[in-house]
């Protein structure tokens, strides 16, 4: 159980970095091009292919066991890392309220986000699928 909690955190903290660089990224170069919902459409892809192998790579080193509950709890964990962390993020970085930065998720961008957040957390779990692993 520790093991995957610890995972958890290592996943959230990676993938957050990488999502965080490439929204950047995102934001100066391809918004003032091609718009603010198509850009996150360019941008979903590439992070769940990070997040794809990131999530196997700390199942393998820290050996997350191939139970369904640790890698839920892994994949739990990283999701409610990552919506605390844009959260406390957007509030930081652009002076929001509580209230004002969650009521951003009504959007299209952030809704798509979102959900490709919630796809993200389940990659452990379908890591012991690719790995036809479970005990």
């Amino acid at each position: 159980m520790f093991t995957a909690l610890k995972a958890g955190l290592f996943y959230f903290l990676v993938i957050f970095i990488a999502g965080s660089i490439l929204g950047i990224g995102r934001n100066v170069l391809l918004v003032p091009w091609i718009g603010e919902i198509a850009s996150v459409l360019w941008e979903i892809p590439v992070m769940l292919f990070i997040a794809w192998f990131v999530s196997s790579y700390v199942i393998e080193k820290l050996e997350v066991e191939p139970t369904i509950i640790a890698r839920l709890i892994m994949g739990g964990v990283a999701l409610a890392l990552l919506i605390v962390g844009e959260l406390s993020l957007s509030i930081y970085m652009t002076y929001l309220t509580s209230d004002m930065s969650t009521a951003l998720y009504r959007d299209t961008k952030s809704i798509l986000g979102l959900l490709a957040q919630i796809t993200a957390a389940f990659f452990p779990l379908l890591q012991s699928y690719k790995r036809k692993t479970f005990d």
